[in-house]
């Protein structure tokens, strides 16, 4: 690795730590207040989808702590705390699994199919608790994660044989359940396509589907980021330059996939959210009632 503490230690370098811990902060603040909104309000708590996604922010919340340490660690000169740099491993772990559960949530709610709601809430209590498993192997005295001197990405230490092997299941489990959630997706735009073909005389434009199935369009968008991001990562790594510079775009790219882009994609698509988490934008001739299908009415 060529990078060198005068690098770090640049102003750019410097500036690009203070910007990302900041960014962490403030859309920390942005999950809380979409939390809070979501929680407060009975349209949204008692629907599936709204609770899956209330949880999917607390675990990019939860990621929070480690990217404002990892930035303030160049500029301020210390070590990350281990425990904040594990969860986010971890909390990755969870986020993909109720990924998952959101997606067969809206295969569900789009097909009709019937099964109790109640598999959403053990599906999703079983991925909380992978993610415990794996926190609590992190943490063990088998396996370290850590941040290297002078360096923004998150490394594992080979030294400690557990690491490697965490490191590869947790590899085969990412790209397991992008294929699963992958799966998930074309039945759903299987059943989507007949049903269209069914009533073929009455097609819905595209606006009218935007509105009406909103939280179906954000979670695919978000499906193709994170498998994007995935594969890149996970198979293009090898064609990256070794420098500083290819640490700050990779460590920023996983931040604007894990941590910035729900909140933003969510508030883009859902109007009723948008105006219920920004009062000041909702106008006074406008009410919006929330629909089963996580969209939107006027």
């Amino acid at each position: 690795m060529n990078t060198t503490m005068s690098d770090i230690n640049s102003a750019p370098f410097q500036l690009f730590g203070v910007f990302y811990s900041m960014t962490a902060l403030t859309f920390f603040l942005l999950h809380a207040r979409i939390i809070w909104v979501l929680y407060t309000r009975d349209a949204y708590r008692k629907q599936d989808c709204y609770r899956l996604l209330m949880q999917i922010s607390i675990t990019e919340m939860l990621m929070c702590p480690g990217y404002i340490l990892i930035g303030l660690s160049g500029p301020c000169g210390f070590y990350p705390w281990p425990v904040a740099i594990n969860a986010i491993v971890s909390s990755n772990r969870v986020e993909i699994f109720l990924s998952f559960v959101l997606a067969i949530n809206r295969l569900k709610v789009m097909a009709g199919f019937r099964y109790s709601d109640r598999l959403h809430m053990i599906l999703a209590a079983f991925g909380w608790l992978t993610g415990l498993a794996h926190f609590t192997l992190l943490a063990s005295p088998c396996c370290r994660l850590h941040i290297l001197p002078n360096h923004y990405k998150i490394s594992i230490d080979e030294a400690f044989p557990g690491t490697i092997l965490m490191a590869a299941i947790g590899s085969s489990y990412v790209l397991a359940m992008n294929g699963v959630i992958l799966t998930v997706y074309v039945v759903l735009f299987g059943y989507m396509f007949r049903l269209r073909l069914t009533f073929v005389l009455n097609k819905p434009s595209l606006f009218s589907m935007w509105k009406q199935n909103s939280i179906l369009v954000f979670a695919i968008i978000r499906f193709m980021s994170d498998s994007s991001y995935t594969a890149v990562y996970q198979f293009g790594v090898a064609f990256f330059p070794v420098s500083l510079l290819a640490e700050v775009v990779a460590m920023f790219s996983h931040q604007l996939d894990k941590l910035i882009l729900m909140p933003v994609l969510l508030l883009a698509v859902s109007k009723s959210i948008r105006n219920d988490v920004f009062r000041f934008l909702e106008s006074e001739q406008t009410t919006s009632q929330i629909t089963p299908t996580g969209g939107y009415v006027h």
